[in-house]
């Protein structure tokens, strides 16, 4: 694969991980000019069409998610037979490597910080109704020192509400599974938050809670025992992390947290050294999925082994059949009579996608007792039901407790460092259109957003748009944007254009209503886009008009011994003054400037050849003028000359 060119822009440069199902290679996007990680199914599972549609999954399940805890994808494909998928390009760290250089243990504080990333990351999936199932430290990437991102949404499940069965093997891995999938049972968010736990554990004590030679032991152990406290192994850890932790490995998920904002709320609290509520919360957000079950393995030794009287056998067969059968009549026929003395049950009616007023309005007249939840996001407008617990057709009673959530309606999206056309395609999903109103330089990447009109996390509906700037990379681009020079002095122009890393073209000094020393005109428009190097012109005011001109230089050979001299010509209201210039150098600078009441007039401002021996400089005025003469800015003479002609 090294070399090789995929879509025509991703050159795959090296390989840089490997995986059950997958590799992983560094590439360079030479569309964009950046870095990308590029996920490649392994060839020999392309004609398994369920691992070719898990690995499909995997980008489409991903690619729907946006948050900064979990791994961004670009874009995803098939060529010549081969699936990928591209994505940003992270360190190669993950949090088992973490785990495995850390000396002693860790830190209760930042086993809370780890965890609450992990949390707030699933808790973004979970409510786009996706389940991760394969939560586990080298699922989690390291960001620098405090940053965290979620990964490899491999073998997760978009889900619609409905429940399916997974007819294949038992996916994920067993030392992070909680006991419903290995058990083949429902599962949903609580599962990943039974995995979050075991995650926590080994943070915390250096070891997993179940550890076993083959997977089957380890899944049995899931299924059957309590796993040992953490305070047992690791006397620093923080008691009310420790009570989180167990509390996330329930064997029953119904006594674990319900959704993973409750255990947000918990890590959060921790971390501020506030109480911990250790609320279970109510599960109104679950979807169920279905596993194989792990058959258990019985080993008999001992006494268990030995043979039973075929007499004693027969007498205990026969008693144990008749306490079957007196409990399968309980069980079937007793509901049936307590159901005809209690509440009759009826199918609960949905109320997705109504109004809050409405759905309240069509439960309470079914006789049933509505519990509004906190709004969520989601792609529902504004206060519309988007989940009711328990489910639509769920058999109900009078009276009984019916959860309901309103959605929040859409919200803008962060997208900043987001690429601009990953993003579209993302919001146009959604109905949201992305406008670019502009570009700048910055020290992100080129073609990544920077800036958004519509900050994170506010309202937003379909049909909106979201305005963004675009980066346009470094300063250090073959293209710059021309700098506003108008209203700035000589010095801080000169400054402006050489950050831009332009050149200081032709500058002109006329007089001008601005500002004396000012810059009043430029070449090239601000905001303009120019080549690096481009030479800039521009004009300074010398303020309001001084009654002096340049009548041009008198090519005379006069050179007055090393002085500034002068000689009247035609009328008495002209003057040519002689500047010598010297022999040390081959060009000298000379300037000649009329000061007046509103500032200075540059009347003379040129390079002059050391073979000229002085520069003639003729001035036509009237009246009594302050002249200053400069030689390579040097004053070399200031007086008041009178021009006459008064």
């Amino acid at each position: 694969m090294i070399g090789k060119y995929i879509a025509d822009r991703y050159e795959i440069i090296e390989k840089i991980g490997d995986g059950g199902m997958s590799e992983v290679y560094r590439a360079k996007c030479h569309v964009l000019n950046r870095q990308v990680a590029v996920k490649i199914l392994k060839h020999k599972f392309i004609e398994d069409a369920d691992l070719v549609k898990r690995f499909d999954s995997e980008a489409k399940a991903a690619a729907s998610i946006q948050h900064p805890n979990i791994v961004n994808i670009f874009d995803v494909g098939v060529e010549d037979n081969i699936h990928y998928i591209v994505m940003e390009l992270l360190s190669n760290d993950t949090l088992k490597d973490y785990i495995a250089k850390h000396d002693g243990f860790i830190n209760s504080q930042e086993i809370a910080k780890i965890g609450l990333q992990i949390a707030e990351g699933l808790a973004i999936a979970h409510d786009m109704g996706i389940i991760h199932r394969d939560i586990k430290p080298q699922n989690i990437l390291m960001c620098g020192q405090s940053k965290l991102k979620v990964a490899d949404f491999g073998i997760a499940h978009a889900v619609n509400g409905s429940v399916t069965r997974n007819a294949g093997e038992v996916i994920g891995s067993v030392s992070y599974a909680s006991p419903e999938q290995s058990r083949g049972g429902y599962i949903d968010q609580r599962t990943d938050i039974y995995s979050l736990g075991v995650l926590l554990y080994e943070l915390a004590t250096n070891q997993v809670p179940f550890e076993g030679d083959v997977p089957v032991t380890v899944a049995l152990k899931h299924l059957k025992e309590a796993p040992i406290p953490p305070s047992k192994i690791n006397p620093d850890i923080n008691t009310d992390l420790e009570k989180i932790i167990l509390k996330c490995l329930q064997k029953l998920p119904d006594q674990r947290y319900q959704a993973v904002e409750f255990l947000m709320n918990d890590l959060r609290a921790l971390i501020k050294g506030e109480d911990v509520a250790l609320k279970t919360g109510d599960l109104s957000t679950a979807v169920t999925r279905v596993m194989p079950a792990v058959v258990d393995e019985i080993e008999i030794t001992g006494e268990e082994h030995k043979e039973i009287d075929p007499k004693k056998g027969f007498v205990i067969a026969a008693v144990l059949g008749l306490l079957t059968a007196i409990i399968v009549l309980a069980i079937v026929f007793l509901p049936k009579y307590q159901a005809v003395t209690e509440n009759p049950t009826f199918a609960l009616p949905s109320v997705i996608g109504l109004d809050l007023q409405e759905a309240e309005q069509k439960l309470k007249q079914a006789g049933l007792n509505v519990i509004v939840e906190k709004s969520i996001m989601s792609d529902l407008e504004n206060n519309h039901i988007v989940v009711q617990s328990p489910k639509v057709g769920t058999m109900v009673k009078a009276g009984q407790d019916i959860i309901i959530t309103p959605s929040l309606g859409q919200m803008a999206p962060d997208l900043f460092g987001k690429d601009f056309a990953s993003a579209e395609v993302e919001l146009k999903s959604q109905e949201i259109t992305l406008l670019k109103t502009g570009e700048a330089y910055s020290d992100q990447k080129a073609g990544v957003i920077i800036s958004q009109n519509i900050k994170a996390g506010t309202a937003i509906k379909k049909g909106d748009e979201i305005e963004v700037v675009i980066s346009l990379g470094d300063k250090k681009s073959d293209i710059v944007t021309m700098p506003e020079l108008i209203g700035k002095t000589e010095a801080e122009a000169k400054a402006l254009l050489k950050h831009s890393d332009l050149q200081v073209g032709e500058i002109e000094y006329d007089y001008n209503d601005a500002r004396s020393g000012d810059v009043y005109e430029q070449s090239i428009p601000a905001g303009v886009r120019v080549s690096v190097d481009s030479a800039i012109d521009f004009s300074v005011s010398q303020g309001k008009e001084i009654n002096v001109t340049s009548s041009g230089e008198d090519e005379s050979e006069n050179q007055q011994n090393g002085e500034v001299t002068t000689t009247a010509e035609a009328t008495s209201s002209q003057r040519t003054f002689y500047i010598p210039l010297g022999t040390d150098k081959d060009i000298y600078i000379i300037k000649v400037v009329a000061v007046g009441d509103n500032g200075e007039k540059v009347l003379h401002n040129k390079i002059h050849k050391r073979e000229e021996e002085s520069a003639a400089v003729t001035l036509t005025g009237k009246g009594d003028i302050h002249l200053r003469f400069y030689k390579d800015d040097v004053l070399i003479r200031d007086e008041v000359v009178d021009f006459g002609g008064e």
